[in-house]
């Protein structure tokens, strides 16, 4: 490898003593052109990101006033549902209470019944005391 010089894989290039050194690498030649292609590419693509960013929100606005219509209808017609279930539990509840009163009132009129019976029942053993067999 010594004897060859390949101990580093890039060598710089030599010039031999008393030739001419290589030419110097090329330049450009007027005003300098920038990389105008590339600029307008950019702003290509900047205005693309707009025109995405922009539809995303017409987008997003159309979705968010359908969900809006959406939740006012739903919180109507729940709105409509709660007090026509509300009214049926009080009519219900209505109901039950009359029910309970007239249980209320079977079972009164039973005991008084079972009173009077008790009370007729009573004159007869007194009537006949001896007597237990009735024909």
């Amino acid at each position: 490898y010594k004897e060859n010089n390949l101990m580093f894989v890039q060598q710089p290039e030599q010039v031999p003593a008393g030739e001419a050194p290589l030419p110097p690498p090329k330049t450009w030649e007027g005003g300098y052109q920038g990389k105008t292609d590339q600029a307008t590419g950019i702003l290509a693509v900047l205005d693309m990101i707009h025109e995405d960013v922009v539809k995303d929100l017409d987008l997003a606005k159309a979705a968010e006033d359908k969900a809006a219509a959406k939740y006012v209808t739903f919180k109507t017609e729940s709105e409509t549902e709660i007090g026509e279930l509300n009214k049926a539990v009080s009519d219900l509840e209505g109901e039950k209470a009359e029910k309970e009163e007239a249980v209320s009132e079977l079972k009164s009129g039973r005991l008084v019944t079972k009173e009077e019976l008790d009370a007729i029942m009573q004159t007869i053993r007194d009537t006949a005391p001896g007597c237990e067999y009735f024909t």
